[in-house]
């Protein structure tokens, strides 16, 4: 599209660079315009399937759009949507933010059927839609479960994806308040291959709150589309769940992400803490760059456990680091890493029933009180997935 012919006088009068930079600027201005309104350049930030928001009625909460282009700030409805129910219109204000990015103040009705919902952003015939993203719980049990799992069946090899289904099946069997991956939900990446995860733990009835691993470097363009704010927050009942990334910069924390964490320690007001992490703090192939700076944020802070996993084996080390190996509790933060979920499917020694491999982890009101059966490492920790025994299952 060429400029109109007074800016074309204006710039001959303009110096080369000066052109250069109006020409820039002018072609800037008509892509925005143009790729600005594309229902395909716009998406839901956030909440979103991996960071979705969990809440009772009348909560107000944050919802993200943005684009490869311009995002009105003005005219959208927001809508929560599920089968069986009729579209039900939000509370919203005006979008703040940057042409690119607006952030909306979004309130929940005061009552709604406990359970998931997409969430729609409608503005003049154009729909973008996040699925998994709102769950509306009107009160929290007093006993509670979280299924904390990671190291996923490596889909599109072998029989992962059976493996992978099964996976989905035996957490939702579990039904418990939300499941934690913690990394490595795709070691091989691919659009298609996402679009089967997402799928799957979509239909999951529960929130799925995710954090990356190291393997998702292989397709790290396709892992930030569809889960885009790598460290993240999530309000789960009386908790906070933490998310970050250690497997930035050749598997480490960065001091950009251990700013926010400090941040974010800073305002809990005492609420209670989970911090899920792919690589372990302790044990095996824990050694991590700026792991110390870490430890010493969350010392003296409410932090109940710190949720890893990456070595395909289970572990648990008490707040000094000690490995636990049975008996009394000790105290918190626990340091627990998860065996992969990716490996075959295993008898139970307990009982006849099969099992994939996963944590459950067990609250009373705001206090975590279980992590399930806790066991040393009984062989050499191996990165295949296919050879390493499985978790016990609490029953």
């Amino acid at each position: 599209m060429p400029p109109p012919l007074g800016v074309t006088a204006e710039l001959n009068r303009m110096p080369l660079a000066k052109q250069t930079l109006r020409l820039i600027a002018i072609g800037v201005a008509c892509w925005v315009l143009i790729a600005g309104f594309r229902t395909d350049t716009m998406r839901i930030r956030s909440p979103r399937l991996g960071r979705p928001f969990v809440g009772p009625g009348m909560e107000t909460f944050e919802a993200v759009l943005d684009a490869r282009g311009l995002v009105p700030a003005k005219g959208w409805d927001w809508v929560l949507v599920r089968d069986g129910i009729d579209p039900v219109l939000l509370t919203a204000t005006s979008g703040t933010g940057s042409i690119f990015r607006r952030t909306f103040q979004l309130t929940m009705p005061p009552v709604l059927p406990n359970g998931g919902y997409a969430l729609e952003a409608n503005r003049k015939g154009m729909t973008v839609r996040s699925n998994a993203a709102v769950f509306f719980v009107n009160e929290w049990p007093e006993k509670w479960t979280v299924v904390h799992a990671n190291d996923l069946p490596r889909l599109g090899v072998e029989d992962n994806d059976a493996r992978f289904q099964f996976f989905v099946e035996a957490v939702r069997a579990v039904n418990p308040q939300a499941l934690l991956i913690t990394g490595d939900v795709l070691y091989l990446g691919g659009e298609e291959r996402y679009r089967r995860l997402i799928e799957g733990l979509a239909s999951l009835p529960f929130p799925v709150i995710v954090a990356p691993g190291n393997h998702e470097r292989e397709d790290w363009s396709s892992f930030i589309r569809h889960f885009p704010d790598i460290v993240h927050s999530v309000d789960l009942g009386p908790f906070r769940v933490l998310s970050l990334d250690s497997g930035s910069e050749r598997d480490q924390f960065t001091v950009t992400q251990l700013a926010w964490l400090e941040a974010k320690l800073a305002t809990a007001d005492d609420r209670p803490l989970l911090i899920q992490v792919h690589h372990p703090m302790y044990g095996f192939d824990s050694e991590l760059r700026r792991r110390d700076r870490f430890l010493d944020l969350i010392q003296d802070k409410p932090v109940a456990a710190v949720l890893s996993g990456h070595t395909h084996f289970d572990d648990f080390h008490g707040p000094d680091g000690e490995r636990f190996e049975g008996g009394e509790l000790p105290g918190q933060p626990w340091f627990i890493t998860t065996t992969t979920a990716g490996i075959k499917v295993w008898p139970s020694p307990l009982d006849d029933s099969r099992v994939a491999g996963y944590r459950v982890l067990s609250f009373e009101e705001d206090r975590l009180v279980g992590a399930g059966p806790r066991k040393t490492p009984t062989a050499v920790p191996t990165c295949d997935p296919l050879d390493f025994p499985v978790a016990l299952l609490p029953q």
